[in-house]
């Protein structure tokens, strides 16, 4: 027996309660995207809103500003992390 048989047998509720629960959410964002097109409104926050605002800030060449100067009140991986993310060509729905 493998490795990898093993370890499903051990652990075959929670594999399969991750695969279904993971459809699930791909269905509902599918959904979602199909009925309201690139206006779906993930989050709504001002912590998000500060992240985007700095993952906005490094694609446009500024650095870490936030507003007119420079910012230490973020940690940098997250920021960088939603940069990469937009600088992919998917549809942008964060707007």
């Amino acid at each position: 027996m493998s490795k990898f048989t093993s370890y499903y047998q051990q652990n075959k509720t929670v594999i399969r309660l991750f695969v279904c629960s993971f459809f699930l959410h791909l269905l509902a964002s599918i959904l979602l995207y199909a009925k309201f097109g690139e206006n779906v409104i993930f989050f709504e926050n001002e912590d998000a809103h500060g992240y985007v605002s700095l993952a906005e800030s490094v694609l446009d060449g500024r650095g870490f500003a936030w507003g007119k100067g420079f910012t230490a009140t973020r940690t940098p991986a997250y920021p960088l992390f939603v940069a990469f993310a937009y600088a992919l060509p998917l549809p942008n729905v964060w707007s």
